[in-house]
């Protein structure tokens, strides 16, 4: 599956510097953008729409805008993999690191 980054575009069509919405299939799926009102530069990931949980924090935040994008990614699969095998989307980020954390590898 492939996932891609587009710039980020408000309803009053402002598109902030390093904003990006993230992409599968033509859906927005997911925001990944840089803080800079923590003192220092975090970028902050967050899925929205059918892979985010319903409780729990839904992303985090990461250094660089290749480890959002990586933690992104893997967050995105781990989804995908629970889906695959209970036949519906985790209630939890929870509950989403049990099953990870028992399931064979």
């Amino acid at each position: 599956m492939t996932l891609a980054l587009r710039r980020t575009v408000f309803a009053d069509g402002e598109r902030p510097p390093d904003d990006y919405e993230v992409h599968d299939a033509g859906r927005t799926v997911g925001r990944i953008y840089r803080m800079n009102s923590t003192g220092r530069e975090l970028w902050r990931w967050t899925q929205i729409g059918i892979r985010a949980p319903s409780h729990d924090p839904n992303g985090g935040a990461a250094d660089t805008l290749d480890e959002a994008k990586a933690a992104f990614r893997r967050t995105w699969d781990e989804y995908g993999a629970f889906e695959r095998a209970c036949g519906r989307s985790p209630r939890s980020n929870d509950e989403l690191h049990e099953w990870l954390g028992r399931r064979p590898t």
